[in-house]
């Protein structure tokens, strides 16, 4: 548990000083608008699913600061096939996304996540999501245009937790994904107990 949560340490943090340096200019360049944009809204749960994959999961964004300038993204998944289709028999494991996302217009974030999967003792590939979401209605609805990369865990020789800048996914996937942003489900009504006890 204490090895899992160090590499989710580390990818965080790597991350979060790539994107530092991909989108400052991004967001430097955006500066003069920043005052003009909507308050910060996008943060909570995000509910998606992907039917041809039969997977769902949950996309927990967390504002870092007042104006959503910089947002965290942890995806966890139901029922996710560690194998990706039969392309890596040997993994039996995947661990959640964690991300970040930079915002670059007054609805609209650029983001990346990552995450492994592995055969419980060793990294068998990555996954690298990268594109931009778009919040609308009052940000409780999220359109997500990404694409997913996959990578050999091999591809990152200099052991920095991602691919290294040369190398090349093994395959590139296209997607776009509506998520819908959960919300506050009252109690449910307690049922009395019937005569007998039961």
């Amino acid at each position: 548990m204490k090895a899992k949560t160090t590499i989710i340490v580390a990818i965080v943090i790597t991350l979060m000083a790539a994107l530092l340096t991909a989108g400052g200019n991004s967001t430097a360049e955006n500066n003069d608008q920043n005052e003009t944009w909507a308050p910060c809204n996008p943060g909570g749960a995000y509910f998606w699913t992907v039917p041809d994959w039969d997977t769902s999961g949950v996309e927990i964004v967390i504002p870092n600061d007042p104006a959503c300038t910089r947002t965290t993204h942890i995806t966890k998944y139901f029922h996710l096939d560690p194998t990706l289709g039969g392309m890596f028999p040997e993994a039996t494991s995947y661990s959640d996304a964690v991300g970040m996302g930079v915002r670059i217009g007054p609805n609209t974030w650029d983001m990346a996540v990552m995450r492994y999967g592995s055969n419980g003792a060793k990294k068998i590939y990555i996954v690298v999501m990268s594109g931009t979401e778009t919040y609308t209605d009052d940000a409780d609805v999220q359109e997500a245009t990404f694409t997913t990369a996959i990578f050999l865990a091999e591809q990152d020789k200099d052991g920095d937790g991602w691919p290294d800048e040369d190398e090349a996914p093994q395959m590139c996937i296209p997607f776009e994904l509506t998520s819908k942003r959960m919300s506050i489900l009252p109690m449910c009504e307690i049922m009395p107990p019937s005569a007998n006890g039961q």
